[in-house]
């Protein structure tokens, strides 16, 4: 969900990872988003994770530029200009949200979605302290295309209220990309201010195990969102860092209002990916604001495994943040 979203090496793209980034940029909002039909990249989060059990807000060195309008329900906002080929070069419209406090394996980053002035292509940008990442993608399937950039000019950075950046891009090396006809990207300037949002709060305590080691304690990282759509229903979905024995492990866990609770679990190294499933005597409440559960989630084995299938016990409560976008 690096997604920022972005979860693992971009050489690895399971289909599981596309439906990882679709609940990204769901748990963003209160209203569930359509995701654009292009392959989100999945080579941000990486390293180990930090020791700190509570998202923390470093200090930046400024204030980001864009501004929210003030307020409780202020959105997070961008502003992007583009240098490169003459398809891309220009002002970047917003597209599909903007997420800050986004956990990551090695620290809380801040991602967002824009689109080319020429509409064909859409960019997820990941700003993290001193580095930036540009990834360009357009169609899907046989018709997919996309190209890489990396830069190290970002100015200022706090992951809870924003950046600027100025930089200087070059392309990812990496035989794998489909540039098509992508423009390149050679340099991007721009801020955000990531207004009211907020990550929400949880005493949620994990116990149990996965096949990578036992997890144990409350998330290191996470944030937590309220979604309402109107063919899925409410849900509260929480993006969790944890430690499954020496492994650090995202959790994208999926709590309905009604429906089978879930678990989605994704290693970098090595990536790996697991499902798990409420337990049937498992206790799951959602509100409007949060939820409440106590229950085991028991491992999905993939046709023909003969197992072991493991379990994770959640106890506790979650409290949904704010995530406004413009």
């Amino acid at each position: 969900m690096r997604a920022s979203l972005r979860l693992m090496l971009r050489s690895s793209r399971p289909a599981a990872l596309l439906a990882v980034s679709v609940i990204l940029v769901a748990a963003c909002s209160s209203t569930a988003a359509t995701p654009p039909a292009v392959s989100i990249p999945t080579a941000s989060l990486a390293s180990t994770p930090g020791a700190s059990t509570a998202v923390s807000t470093p200090a930046a060195s400024g204030s980001p530029t864009a501004t929210a309008t003030p307020g409780a329900s202020a959105p997070a906002v961008f502003q992007l200009a583009v240098t490169g080929d003459a398809n891309v070069t220009g002002t970047w419209s917003k597209s599909y949200g903007v997420n800050c406090n986004n956990p990551t394996y090695d620290g809380l980053d801040i991602l967002f979605f824009a689109q080319s002035p020429d509409t064909q292509a859409v960019v997820l940008i990941t700003l993290t302290q001193g580095s930036i990442g540009v990834s360009e993608r357009h169609g899907a399937g046989a018709a997919y295309t996309d190209r890489e950039f990396q830069g190290t000019g970002v100015t200022v950075f706090d992951p809870a209220k924003g950046a600027t950046f100025d930089s200087e891009l070059t392309t990812v090396p990496g035989s794998g990309q489909k540039p098509g006809a992508l423009g390149a990207i050679t340099h991007i300037t721009g801020s955000v201010d990531c207004g009211s949002q907020v990550p929400g709060t949880s005493t949620v305590a994990l116990s149990g195990s996965t096949a990578e080691g036992a997890v144990s304690g409350p998330f290191q990282r996470f944030r937590i969102g309220c979604n309402t759509n109107a063919q899925y229903g409410s849900s509260v979905t929480a993006i969790a860092i944890v430690s499954a024995g020496a492994t650090p492990s995202l959790l994208i866990i999926n709590l309905p209002a009604s429906g089978k609770a879930t678990i989605f679990s994704a290693t970098q190294s090595p990536p790996v990916n697991h499902s798990y499933a409420i337990a049937p005597t498992g206790t799951l409440t959602t509100t409007a604001g949060g939820a409440h559960v106590e229950a085991d989630f028991l491992e999905v084995l993939p046709a023909g495994a003969t197992g072991p299938a493991h379990t994770i016990h959640l106890a506790g409560d979650m409290t949904c943040g704010v995530w406004t976008t413009s």
